[in-house]
């Protein structure tokens, strides 16, 4: 393993719209070795991934790839000079083979024909050097996300890649790909590529990385020696000198109430494991934990949008089939809002008023004079413009985006709701009132499960909050009212001297 450098990053600077995204960071990443990089969300990782993969242009610094500095960079740029990101989203073509997939606009041809045996022979190489064994001719869309992602790295190995970042590699694996990967990745550092890693999960930072970088606030706070790493000095670093001040009194007040509206137990959604878990009518439990860790498979799984291998449900007391699909989920009464609001709950094309009253639309006609006059009260009470209801969905702000979504199921009158990243990429006012509305329905008895990766959002507005660690589902032995006793709990940190004694 050599020492020269294949990625530095010298004094690089990001700003977007007046927000620093990345403030002077100087890193430089050692040839032929596994370097991670960790920090909270939003904590400047993923851009700066992006910089070197000439996805995002840099607003002042410098790039240099293996010693030769990086102009005008740009993905094609970046690709020529060796530089292949996978990230979170896999870039897989489902309806192609594995062989298509992996030589994509790299195939072998003479007069506009594929050299069939010239492709198999390249596909060979790029899949045998990570021991995958996915046939040629496989059809993309039958394989497991752990297969696809195999598929992704040969795809960079075809290319001649020499420096491979993968944006949280793991999140999406069961323990048993988990560890091929690691191996995966072993192989790479073994064959003198350059592998970048960026991951929450610490464990495995320390058992895959040479050098681990952590970020904060769009700055390197320190690189150093995978060795010269623990847990705790993880989270301490990511976290800064401020974290004990990092307190966050509830907002609501205490929840009182002792009926149960929804009790689940044993179940298991691919590699989700919840044992047991009770929410109470009127109550607001948000879902802690971090990226990949099962947060949101767990309320896919209740809406019916991911099956279930195993699980019972109770619904005030009584017990009733497990929803196999987001219809019948909806019949049982539960409200969903996925993560991905534009691509799976909204239809973009249809007016707010129609998006609106989805679940409740019958088979016939209904005409637009009727959906305004249905839906106005609904989108006065999530402080939506009525006067947009006849707009399309697609033309909002993501802020309205999310207040169509909520209308939706006010106006179903959904008993439970399941809100995935509600405040994701809207701004404070939307964030203001969507909490204030949650707050509301809660009064009223809806009972709410919700995610967010902004910690500092589930600790301030929920009435309880409960842990997603590794796939599992845990209720802390304490209350959590910061950001670092979320992080401790999640890896299994010992308290601080100030929580031992405040305990």
């Amino acid at each position: 393993m050599t020492t020269t450098a294949a990625l530095s990053f010298v004094d690089i600077t990001k700003d977007y719209a007046g927000a620093r995204a990345l403030a002077g960071v100087t890193v430089s990443i050692g040839r032929g070795t596994v370097h991670a990089f960790v920090g909270e969300n939003g904590a400047g990782k993923s851009t700066l991934m992006k910089v070197a993969s000439g996805a995002v242009q840099a607003t002042t610094g410098r790039l240099f790839i293996g010693g030769t500095e990086a102009t005008a960079h740009n993905p094609r740029q970046a690709a020529a000079a060796g530089i292949a990101m996978i990230y979170q989203e896999l870039t897989i073509v489902p309806e192609r083979s594995a062989l298509e997939n992996v030589l994509l606009g790299n195939l072998p041809t003479r007069a506009g024909v594929v050299r069939r045996r010239a492709a198999l022979d390249a596909y060979r190489r790029a899949t045998e050097l990570i021991g995958c064994t996915v046939p040629a001719d496989a059809r993309c869309s039958r394989l497991s996300v752990a297969q696809q992602q195999l598929l992704e790295i040969a795809r960079s190995l075809a290319r001649g890649s020499d420096v491979i970042i993968m944006d949280e590699p793991t999140a999406s694996l069961g323990p048993r790909d988990r560890e091929n990967l690691h191996g995966v990745i072993g192989r790479l550092r073994e064959a003198d590529r350059t592998v970048v890693i960026i991951s929450h999960d610490l464990a495995e930072v320390l058992q895959l990385a040479d050098q681990v970088t952590v970020m904060r606030e769009g700055a390197v706070q320190r690189t150093a020696e995978v060795s010269d790493w623990t847990n705790g000095s993880l989270v301490d670093a990511m976290l800064g000198p401020a974290a004990q001040a990092r307190r966050y009194r509830r907002r609501l007040p205490a929840y009182q109430g002792e009926e149960i509206a929804l009790s689940v137990s044993g179940v298991r959604s691919g590699t989700v494991d919840v044992p047991r878990f009770d929410l109470g009518k009127g109550e607001i439990v948000g879902i802690a934990g971090l990226v990949g860790s099962g947060r949101s498979e767990f309320l896919r799984a209740l809406a019916g949008a991911d099956p279930v291998s195993s699980g019972e449900m109770r619904l005030n007391g009584s017990p009733v089939r497990w929803p196999a699909s987001p219809r019948a989920a909806k019949r049982l009464g539960f409200g969903f809002a996925p993560e991905e609001r534009k691509t799976e709950g909204l239809v973009l094309g249809r007016s707010a008023a129609w998006n609106i009253a989805l679940p409740s639309l019958g088979r016939g006609v209904v005409s637009a004079r009727r959906l305004l006059s249905a839906t106005g009260p609904m989108a006065g009470r999530v402080n939506f413009p009525p006067s947009r209801l006849a707009s399309g969905a697609g033309t909002f702000s993501g802020g309205n985006q999310q207040k169509l979504m909520l209308a939706r199921w006010i106006h179903a009158q959904s008993p439970v709701l399941l809100l995935d990243e509600p405040t994701r990429g809207i701004d404070i006012g939307a964030k203001a009132e969507i909490f204030e509305l949650m707050s509301d329905l809660a009064a009223e008895g809806v009972s709410i499960l919700w995610v967010s990766s902004e910690l500092e959002e589930v600790v301030t507005h929920s009435h309880r909050v409960v842990l997603m660690a590794r796939h599992q589902l845990v209720e802390p032995a304490e209350a959590v009212d910061s950001v670092e006793s979320i992080l401790r709990a999640v890896f299994d940190l010992p308290p601080t001297r100030q929580e031992a004694l405040s305990s």
